[in-house]
């Protein structure tokens, strides 16, 4: 009988994540394609630098270095014992921080981050590394990644919420058909037609295959269905958000108050937030719990490789619940403090010059006119939300200023010598060093309406 190809090993998972690498390329190209034919706009891969960037990248590895340092001092390294080193307990606190990074920063800085967070976790809680999970933390970061810009893209949409529907339900089907067949082509489970489902000391359930497969499919339904039935209470309730929202914006012009401005992004990104949180959580739990790191433990301890599909598959209720209950707050509550625009990061229009991208460095004689996307980045600096008709008031009030160079510009300086100082002596004008009384006490006195010795009263 011919050996399948599909077998339980590390270098067959490797194959699977070079194969979603190519995907994600792919993703990545199409996306470049779709921004340039029908939005007009550059569409980079990696972010572009920015110090924001950097520093909210920076904030969230802090925090996880931070975390597990926590950790390891209030259990005295038991954490490392239960996370690190006994395989099949890889589901340590630092994962939820890697989905995080991916969630708000896109693919590539999630993969990043995973790297980094992953080397700092194993450093720093004395545990041991294994390339395996090393790859399940890049991969993590991609797939949270992949979320935030299925997000992105839906935001051109005139139904975004719709099409974000739409993009993550074909992503559930997509990734849990593709694992359960993986899975149940596995040699271990296809020729013993299931595995022993068992709680070590506890239990022990013979689970076939067919029912194996309809639990995972079962999972992806409930998913599926969540979306679109939170989608239709999203709709009903639209027009309520709409009245609240309007009376949070009026406050928020009137006192100017921080906690009115995050309020008002949470309620307006609650359901993309959520289904988008939802479907990586069941993405991740699948995937990467399922398959993943299954083969890896089975590399490490000997123990074949149902037996771990078993272990984490009783534990994946409990860590996908933990995922949505942690993530969830922690996004709604960093996202709008941080004002992070992923897509400002990725995208700018075609009409922006590749190499001289600030219309203060043009030269000379050349139009000085500055567009939307100028006042984009300058609002984003200053931290200020400008609307389309504000926008286009301030390009029509800085055309009238930069109109008024124009006419400077015209004047013949080529015979007047350069100045370093605004005035032609240099030299400091002082004074003599004596007391002048430049106003009368009195006089000022008497004009006020009470006074108190020497001064007025107040």
């Amino acid at each position: 009988m011919k050996e399948s190809f599909i077998q339980p090993t590390s270098s067959f998972a490797i194959t699977v994540f070079a194969i979603i690498i190519g995907l994600v390329i792919l993703l990545a190209l199409a996306k470049k394609t779709y921004y340039f034919l029908f939005q007009k706009k550059r569409y980079y891969t990696i972010p572009r630098f920015s110090v924001i960037g950097m520093t909210n990248v920076a904030m969230v590895i802090a925090i996880a270095v931070a975390i597990i340092l926590l950790i390891s001092a209030i259990t005295g390294g038991l954490a490392s014992i239960l996370f690190r080193v006994y395989p099949g307990t890889r589901v340590s606190i630092e994962t939820i921080l890697v989905k995080i990074s991916g969630l708000l920063f896109g693919p590539i800085i999630g993969m990043i981050s995973g790297i980094i967070i992953d080397l700092l976790a194993v450093t720093l809680s004395a545990g041991f590394f294994h390339y395996g999970y090393f790859v399940v933390a890049i991969l993590t970061g991609m797939l949270s990644g992949m979320i935030r810009s299925l997000l992105t893209t839906s935001k051109y949409s005139k139904y975004r919420n719709f099409s974000l529907s739409i993009y993550l339900s074909l992503l559930v089907i997509l990734s849990f058909l593709v694992t359960t067949f993986l899975i149940s082509s596995m040699p271990e489970i296809s020729v013993n037609k299931g595995f022993d489902l068992s709680i070590p000391g506890i239990s022990q359930t013979k689970l076939s295959s067919v029912a194996f497969t309809w639990i995972i499919l079962g999972f992806g339904i409930g998913i599926i269905a969540f979306v679109w039935i939170t989608f239709l209470i999203y709709k009903l309730t639209s027009l309520n958000n709409v009245n609240a929202l309007s009376g949070f914006t009026h406050k928020r012009e009137i006192h100017c108050n921080h906690k009115h401005i995050i309020t008002i992004d949470a309620r307006k990104n609650w359901y993309s937030s959520l289904i988008s949180l939802v479907c990586l959580a069941g993405v991740n739990a699948v995937l990467v719990n399922l398959f993943f790191l299954p083969i890896f433990d089975k590399e490490i301890t000997g123990q074949p490789y149902p037996f771990w599909i078993s272990i984490r598959l009783i534990a994946n209720p409990a860590l996908f619940l933990i995922d949505i209950i942690v993530i969830y707050p922690v996004i709604m509550i960093i996202q709008p403090i941080m004002k992070y625009n992923y897509e400002d990061e990725l995208t700018e229009d075609l009409n922006t010059p590749l190499f001289i991208k600030n219309w203060t460095s043009r030269k000379k004689g050349s139009n000085m006119k500055i567009n939307k996307e100028d006042l984009k980045k300058l609002s984003k600096l200053v931290k200020f939300e400008l609307d389309e008709e504000q926008i286009e008031k301030l390009q029509m009030e800085f055309d009238d200023i930069l109109s008024n160079f124009k006419e400077v510009e015209k004047l013949d300086t080529s015979k007047i010598k350069s100045m370093n100082y605004p005035i032609s002596n240099s030299s400091n004008q002082l004074r003599d060093d004596d007391v002048v009384y430049l106003t009368d006490k009195e006089i000022i006195q008497k004009t006020a309406k009470e006074t108190l010795g020497d001064f007025v009263k107040v």
